[in-house]
C-alpha cells in the first residue's frame, strides 16, 4: 500500500486552482503575454507571499490600472530567479574556459619540452667527427622542431587573446546580472533586494571593523495626491526624480526603493550630524523647487519629504535598527511632515 501522506490534499489542490485562476485573469485583464515568466510573477501576486511583487505591482494593479509585459519580466528578474543561477552559468563556462588554457598549456609545454630534446640530440651528434651528412640531419631536424615551435606560440598567442576577450565578456555577464537583479526598473536606484544586502553589508561593517553608519528613510509626504491630480506617468516621474535627484546630493551614500513612494539611503562614516546634515540638505532641495510635468506643462508643485535617521549600534539586527528608523520616520511624520527626525544617543 503506497503512503499517501505526502499528497496534496483537496483544500490544498483547491487553493492552488484559485490562485492559478486569479493569475490568469490578471494575464487577460492587463493583456499580458502568458509566458512562463510572466505567468510566474501573476501567480505570486496573486499567491500574496512574495512581499516585493506585491508591493512592486500593488500600485500598478489598483491605482494606475495598467501593467506592462516589460515591468512583469523586470519582476521576474529581480524576485523569480535566483543571481546564483547566474553566477552557476558563468561559473561553468570559466571552468571550460580554463580546462582550454590547461590544454593550450600543455601543448606549448610539450612543443617547448620537443624542441629541448631536438637540441639536446644535435648537441650530441654535432662532435668534432660529425659528417657533412649528419650535420645537415641535424640543422634540418632543430629547423623542424623550431617551425613547429613557432606554430604553436601563434596559435597560443590567437588562443590567448580569444580566451582573454571571453573571460571579459564573463565578467561583464556576470556584473549584469548583479545589477539587474539589485536594480529598481522604474528608478534605476537599488531595489528592496539591493537594501536587504546593503543591510547585511553594514552590519558586517560595524561588527568587523567598528564603522559607523546610519540609515535614512525617506518618504514622500501626501504621494498619492500627485497620482490623484496629475496621473500616474506624473507621479512616476516625480518617483524618478526623487531618486536621481537624492543621488545626485548625495553620491556616496547607497540609495535604494524599498516601496512605492519609500526611499532608503545608507551612510556609512558620517557623524550624526553630517548625517543630519545630508538627510535635511535632501529634505530642503525638494520643499524649495517646484517641479512641472514636462509632457504636460502642468505645475506639480513642491514635494515634501519626511526622513528618519537611525544610528547603526554594535547589538543592532536588521529588523531593530530599521524598526528605530521606521519609528523616527513616523515621528517626523506626526510632527507636521517635511521635517527630519535623527537619532543622536550613540554619536562620538
Amino acid at each position: 500500500m503506497n503512503d499517501r501522506s505526502d499528497n496534496p490534499k483537496p483544500a490544498e489542490f483547491a487553493a492552488a486552482f484559485a490562485i492559478a485562476k486569479e493569475a490568469l485573469q490578471f494575464v487577460g485583464k492587463f493583456q499580458t503575454p502568458p509566458t512562463p515568466k510572466i505567468y510566474e510573477v501573476w501567480y505570486r501576486y496573486a499567491e500574496g507571499n512574495n512581499d516585493a511583487i506585491k508591493e512592486q505591482l500593488s500600485h500598478a494593479v489598483d491605482e494606475a490600472g495598467e501593467v506592462s509585459a516589460e515591468m512583469i519580466e523586470q519582476l521576474y528578474d529581480q524576485f523569480c530567479t535566483s543571481s546564483d543561477d547566474v553566477d552557476a552559468r558563468i561559473s561553468r563556462e570559466l571552468s571550460d574556459e580554463m580546462a582550454d588554457l590547461e590544454s593550450l598549456i600543455a601543448s606549448q609545454l610539450t612543443a617547448g619540452n620537443e624542441f629541448r630534446d631536438s637540441i639536446d640530440s644535435a648537441s650530441d651528434k654535432l662532435g668534432t667527427d660529425a659528417t657533412s651528412d649528419e650535420i645537415q640531419t641535424c640543422i634540418a631536424g632543430l629547423i623542424a622542431s623550431n617551425t613547429k615551435m613557432q606554430s604553436q606560440l601563434e596559435e597560443s598567442s590567437s588562443r590567448l587573446q580569444e580566451s582573454q576577450s571571453q573571460v571579459s565578456e564573463l565578467r561583464n555577464d556576470l556584473a549584469e546580472s548583479q545589477k539587474s537583479v539589485m536594480t529598481d526598473p522604474l528608478t534605476g536606484v537599488g531595489n528592496r533586494r539591493f537594501f536587504e544586502t546593503m543591510m547585511i553589508q553594514s552590519l558586517d561593517a560595524i561588527a568587523e571593523r567598528g564603522e559607523r553608519a546610519f540609515l535614512l528613510l525617506i518618504d514622500l509626504d501626501e504621494f498619492k495626491q500627485v497620482n490623484d491630480n496629475f496621473g500616474h506617468d506624473a507621479g512616476d516621474h516625480v518617483l524618478r526624480f526623487v531618486a536621481t535627484e537624492t543621488q545626485n546630493i548625495c553620491p556616496a551614500g547607497s540609495i535604494a526603493r524599498y516601496g512605492g513612494d519609500e526611499f532608503a539611503m545608507f551612510l556609512c562614516g558620517e557623524s550624526a550630524d553630517e548625517a543630519s546634515q545630508i538627510a535635511d540638505e535632501i529634505r530642503r532641495f525638494f520643499s524649495t523647487n517646484s517641479l512641472t510635468f514636462a509632457q504636460t506643462g502642468q505645475m506639480l508643485g513642491r514635494i515634501g519629504l519626511s526622513i528618519g535617521v537611525a544610528r547603526l549600534r554594535p547589538d543592532d539586527d536588521r529588523e531593530s535598527w530599521f524598526r528605530r528608523a521606521d519609528q523616527l520616520l513616523y515621528r517626523a511624520k506626526e510632527s507636521g511632515r517635511n521635517c527630519v527626525m535623527v537619532e543622536r544617543a550613540l554619536d562620538r
